[in-house]
């Protein structure tokens, strides 16, 4: 049995073409959609298309999320010698300018960032599993080996609980 998977991009531009949209959806998620609907004047494109029964919808989340921030605009934080409490708070506050919320929170090693922020125990680090799923703040924590240790980075999007392809801004921190 294979899933249907609904996702909503969001362009730059308004009213791109079919071909614009189409390669994109090919060249992001490797398929073609089964459904495709949009507005005229509007950036949002609607689609559906279906993962085989040995795909992992996580898997390809994790993929996406980890294409999508490399293609969207990002910022560094500016630290200023704060305690890492602060810079945290900081840099949600400088997504919540924007009118946006922090959707994820992506990192190069979980065990790092949460010792950094004293929300690890370090007698008990190697009992941490990076491989299990996490949350920050009750935002899901997802590590990246392709981001270095000691970079961590809020996604930010329109809703709190979005979807990875909602996500349109982020902002990148780094573990003293």
């Amino acid at each position: 049995m294979s899933t249907i998977l609904k996702e909503i991009l969001r362009f730059k531009e308004k009213s791109p073409s079919t071909e614009i949209v189409l390669a994109y959806i090919k060249e992001v998620f490797n398929r073609n959609p089964s459904m495709l609907r949009y507005e005229k004047g509007k950036p949002y494109i609607y689609f559906e298309y279906t993962l085989d029964d040995d795909e992992s919808p996580i898997d390809k989340l994790e993929n996406d999320l980890h294409y999508i921030i490399r293609n969207i605009p990002m910022e560094e934080h500016d630290p200023n010698d704060s305690s890492p409490h602060k810079i945290v708070i900081d840099m949600f506050r400088a997504i919540e300018t924007r009118k946006l919320a922090v959707s994820h929170i992506v990192c190069g090693n979980k065990k790092n960032l949460l010792l950094w922020l004293g929300l690890l125990d370090p007698q008990q680090e190697l009992l941490f599993d990076t491989a299990a799923e996490h949350t920050l703040l009750n935002i899901k924590l997802i590590q990246f080996s392709e981001i270095p240790d000691d970079s961590f980075i809020l996604c930010g999007a329109i809703a709190k609980y979005a979807q990875p392809s909602e996500i349109v801004f982020a902002l990148k921190g780094t573990i003293d």
